[in-house]
């Protein structure tokens, strides 16, 4: 299933299969198309179907409060991702980042028991499939800047400043 809500950062896609949540998407303006784009080129399981309402409660109710980002995701959702072991070990280590919190790459890669694979750590992030489920944002460059981010850096930044808070 899959559905789209109205949030303090846009519409946002969640897709889930059964309890398990395999997609998250913040849309950009015009969501609509884009919608329509990523259903073109991601082979999306046919038992996905569209439940607004649904999509609604569990943004609203459970990542927002109020239109505005909490910062955490509920521990009683099932997160579905691929990856090698590396990957899922890295993305494991970012799901213990809290809310409020920063660690760099390397702090990641030190983690996932690879300390020479800071860049691979940027690498996940990138291809993250569940941006703010798994808090990619909350990863800073080793030096200390920003990094990047797949929404770009304002949203970055933004997401940073909600959880400071």
């Amino acid at each position: 299933m899959f559905g789209v809500a109205a949030s303090s950062l846009g519409n946002v896609l969640i897709a889930w299969q059964d309890d398990t949540v395999v997609r998250v998407y913040i849309l950009p303006a015009g969501g609509e198309d884009y919608i329509a784009e990523l259903f073109q080129d991601w082979q999306w399981p046919a038992s996905l179907k569209r439940q607004d309402k649904t999509a609604q409660q569990l943004i609203n109710d459970r990542l927002f409060s109020n239109g505005t980002w909490t910062g955490e995701f509920p521990d009683d959702l099932t997160l579905g991702f691929y990856g090698t072991d590396f990957q899922w070990t890295a993305m494991n280590a970012i799901l213990k980042v809290r809310s409020g919190k920063t660690v760099s790459y390397n702090d990641v890669a030190l983690a996932a028991k690879a300390p020479k694979a800071a860049r691979a750590v940027g690498s996940v992030c990138a291809k993250n499939p569940l941006p703010l489920v798994v808090p990619c944002h909350r990863i800073l460059a080793t030096q200390g800047g920003l990094g990047g981010y797949g929404y770009g850096l304002a949203m970055k930044r933004q997401l940073l400043e909600w959880e400071a808070k």
